[in-house]
């Protein structure tokens, strides 16, 4: 395939700040045959004045402008719906793409002979300064550069973002689940990993921002998407003992005991997950725990957190970073 276009979906709303960031970020790229669809889900700010700036100086940027806020999900479903590039690339519109993201993600796919190319990400701060820590060290990476990443993605999400083979998303019918309201792009990646191969690359090709208004910062919004998360995986997907029993856990300490305080539901997750994994002397142990007394398995959680925290000391020195790091990304 000679000179594939690219088609860069970038969800927006209310980053009047970042936004002119993130769009010569794309129109900076090395490699030029692409679009740019900007899909903006109802900003209140001066978002869409921004976009349609750009819209006048450069004819390969294309606008979709909700007129009420319909959610991260729709947002993206909408611009893969009129994409009419060869491959799919997603951001956001306070993050930005290194200069040669494109051209890299390309070369590799067409090289390996991969669907879908995923990479690692630096974090930056609302000034555009990087904070001394990637992606990969917040969330972790897959233990290989290529393959099928299924089994190791469905214990958690390691993908920023990435980029994929259109054919892919329009034949298996992959958007994004609109049921969830925070980890649907956990799911999406899911779904594109379970039917075809993955190509890892280790240099941050994107940059990603944490600042305050992140949509995805509001502590413990996203532990609410658990429970239903592993609904849709039991139901499209076969998933193993172990995989189970991983949820289990999870929904009894994040959502029951770390969301809605709720002793009696963790105790009978944690035993559902002990049962599906009877030789994992830590669920044992955390079950154990939660017959005796759950504010146990809250204080060792406490102090695990402070742990980290004290490892992120060493590499950030931005406190209002840390303070974000700490209420969102801690887990």
């Amino acid at each position: 395939m000679k000179d594939p276009k690219v088609s860069i979906i970038m969800s927006s709303y209310n980053h009047e700040n970042f936004i002119e960031y993130a769009i010569e970020s794309v129109i900076a790229q090395t490699y030029e045959n692409f679009e740019l669809i900007i899909v903006d889900d109802c900003s209140e700010d001066g978002s869409v004045e921004i976009i349609n700036n750009w819209l006048k100086k450069d004819n390969r940027i294309k606008a979709i402008f909700h007129s009420k806020n319909e959610g991260i999900a729709r947002t993206f479903n909408h611009g893969l719906r009129i994409a009419n590039g060869d491959y799919i690339l997603i951001m956001a519109s306070d993050d930005m793409l290194r200069c040669d993201a494109v051209e890299t993600c390309l070369n590799v796919l067409l090289r390996e002979g991969c669907c879908c190319v995923i990479f690692d990400a630096e974090i930056i701060d609302t000034n555009n300064e990087t904070i001394g820590l990637r992606f990969s060290d917040m969330y972790g990476k897959p233990s290989k550069l290529k393959g099928k990443f299924f089994n190791e993605l469905v214990r958690g999400n390691f993908i920023m973002t990435g980029m994929v083979k259109r054919d892919i998303l329009y034949k298996r019918k992959i958007l994004f689940d609109e049921r969830l309201k925070h980890l649907n792009d956990w799911l999406f990646w899911l779904d594109i990993s379970k039917v075809c191969d993955y190509c890892y690359i280790k240099e941050p090709l994107y940059f990603y921002r944490i600042h305050p208004t992140n949509s995805s910062l509001k502590k413990g919004e996203h532990v609410q998407d658990i429970p239903e998360m592993y609904n849709i995986l039991a139901q499209k997907y076969r998933l193993g003992r172990i995989d189970r029993s991983f949820f289990m856990k999870r929904i009894a300490i994040e959502y029951y005991m770390g969301y809605l305080n709720d002793a009696k539901n963790t105790r009978e997750y944690l035993l559902q997950a002990w049962r599906l994994n009877p030789f994992n002397i830590k669920l044992f142990i955390l079950y154990m725990l939660s017959l005796l007394n759950p504010r146990i398995i809250k204080a060792i959680k406490l102090l695990k957190t402070s742990l980290k925290m004290f490892f992120l000391r060493k590499y950030v020195k931005n406190r209002e970073i840390l303070k974000i790091i700490k209420r969102r990304y801690i887990n």
